[in-house]
């Protein structure tokens, strides 16, 4: 007998997926399937999610095995490793965040690292 299709709001997948509402938009966009009426098939999510978000976080860099303050500030350190992994994402992702001047921009592009040698000052800032 198949199981019955567990389709949830996007509050619910974010609690499954201990992420914010928001992040779970910016999943949706990036591909994870929902259905027409809005809602997400849980099990599809969680198989996407494992798929094509989970591989790319470093071994060992889940916010709380980090002793991070909150998990915000930990997926925050988490983005910033990502984007010293692959400053071509940095414009992407500093246009997403609201940075629009083209010499900060530039200066993370070139040396990403300093994000995370900064990291601090930017929590702070923020």
């Amino acid at each position: 007998m198949a199981r019955p299709k567990q389709n949830v709001s996007k509050s619910q997948i974010a609690r499954e997926l201990s992420v914010s509402k928001g992040r779970v938009s910016q999943l949706i966009k990036a591909g994870m399937p929902v259905g027409a009426d809005g809602n997400i098939n849980l099990e599809r999510a969680r198989e996407w999610y494992t798929t094509h978000v989970r591989p790319r976080m470093k071994p060992n860099s889940a916010p709380r095995e980090r002793g991070f303050k909150s998990e915000a500030e930990g997926y925050l350190w988490c983005l910033f490793e990502s984007l010293a992994d692959h400053p071509a994402k940095v414009p992407e992702v500093m246009a997403e965040l609201g940075v629009c001047d083209p010499d900060v921009v530039e200066r993370v592009q070139s040396r990403p690292a300093v994000l995370l040698e900064n990291f601090n000052a930017i929590l702070a800032a923020i």
